[in-house]
């Protein structure tokens, strides 16, 4: 029985949470305005992106060095100090690009909205042709009151004027209703 309460609330919370992210989905090709290029790589929208709804961002890059590059980036979001947030976001690397992966930032903004050093990554996990989920839980560091999204895509070192490409879609950064509590306080006995 706590497992199902403990389930309920797991899959309920996301009911309540607002996603502070504009335009997340990507199911309208507004990138220009939420979403700008990161390195003018060419980010585009895709509409037939084999997801059950339309679109999602596809970011190439011809740099294929053997490093991420951060190719696309939200707007600043204000968050709490010390409050955690769960952030996800469905990633899918195509096989027939130069492509190895890709990856998900997080960069914590100070009061002035400047980037002083404190971020967190978690990159993709090597599937190909497939949407992956990569998901995590953060909690904001001390005196960081902002945080901007990054996606990118890491390449390998072949040195190819063909593009390494990722794509994204269903972008999800919110305030951690779950994880703020200890497990006792959450389920009801």
């Amino acid at each position: 029985m706590k497992r199902i309460v403990f389930l309920l609330i797991v899959f309920s919370s996301h009911i309540f949470a607002q996603n502070l992210l504009n335009n997340p989905h990507f199911d309208t090709d507004t990138l220009d305005i939420d979403w700008p290029d990161g390195n003018g790589t060419g980010r585009s929208w895709v509409s037939d992106d084999g997801a059950l709804a339309d679109g999602c961002m596809e970011v190439p890059t011809t740099n294929n060095n053997g490093g991420t590059l951060i190719l696309a980036y939200s707007e600043n979001i204000p968050v709490v100090p010390g409050e955690k947030y769960y952030y996800e976001v469905l990633t899918k690397v195509l096989s027939s690009s130069q492509a190895s992966g890709s990856r998900i930032w997080i960069k914590w903004l100070d009061t002035n909205q400047s980037y002083v050093g404190f971020q967190n990554s978690i990159p993709s996990n090597g599937v190909f042709d497939s949407w992956e989920p990569i998901l995590g839980i953060f909690t904001v560091p001390a005196d960081m009151y902002f945080a901007k999204i990054y996606v990118g895509v890491s390449t390998t070192s072949t040195g190819s004027p063909d593009p390494s490409i990722a794509r994204f879609d269903d972008i999800l950064f919110e305030a951690d209703l779950i994880f703020t509590n200890s497990f006792e306080e959450i389920v009801v006995p």
